[in-house]
């Protein structure tokens, strides 16, 4: 039996309020956390009298800065904001580099994409991303890391995604779940995939998603 007129307007307006919520917490969320990284290391190059590198690292934030403020701009399509005139690989390559310049003091981060990401669909593509920057966030902010590593493969029909740290794993100082592991989840399931966090051996996380793809898709 069909629903209601009503009851079909309050799902699509509660669907779009989760979808908002959700973006402002993978999205502006994870941006404005980059940002205080970001700022740490410009008071750091401040302390050390280095003018040349703080000048480099506040362009760097003023920029992080335009972008966070171009995404909110577009929060509300249902496609939501795409960085880089919306290719996946140019995104991940920019969000990768920005984000080993921030905490190279600290923790090296490798970036492995499949050449073949670009011919994945836009939707699983875009989705595949926002969980690696919502991973990335939380590896920033807590794993406490020397090592990060991020690797996309299309392989066996699916598009994986995996992002491990070596970090101090999941214990008390670090969430294990909570609103990012959900939201993660969301993107993964929306598409008919599935997303999971789970302990690294010997130490650290990992976290692991895959998209289900066609053969006709995969080129």
């Amino acid at each position: 039996m069909p629903f209601p007129r009503g009851e079909v307007h309050v799902c699509q307006h509660h669907h779009t309020l989760q979808r908002v919520q959700r973006d402002l917490h993978d999205q502006v969320g994870s941006a404005l956390a980059g940002m205080t990284v970001t700022i740490d290391m410009a008071r750091r190059s401040l302390r050390q009298r280095s003018t040349a590198e703080t000048d480099r690292i506040l362009d760097d934030l003023r920029a992080d800065v335009t972008a966070l403020m171009k995404h909110v701009r577009h929060l509300l399509p249902s496609s939501g904001p795409r960085p880089h005139g919306g290719s996946v690989p140019v995104a991940l390559r920019s969000m990768i580099s920005g984000m080993s310049r921030a905490v190279a003091d600290r923790m090296t981060i490798s970036l492995d994409a499949d050449p073949r990401l670009g011919t994945v669909p836009d939707d699983v593509a875009w989705a595949a991303f926002w969980i690696v920057r919502e991973a990335m966030a939380n590896v920033l902010r807590h794993s406490r890391a020397r090592h990060c590593t991020v690797t996309l493969s299309v392989r066996h029909d699916e598009l994986h995604v995996r992002i491990s740290d070596d970090g101090v794993g999941m214990g008390s100082t670090r969430p294990a779940g909570g609103a990012g592991l959900a939201n993660m989840t969301s993107r993964a399931t929306e598409r008919g995939g599935w997303c999971s966090i789970e302990p690294a051996t010997p130490n650290g996380v990992t976290v692991t998603a895959g998209f289900p793809l066609t053969r006709r898709e995969v080129r």
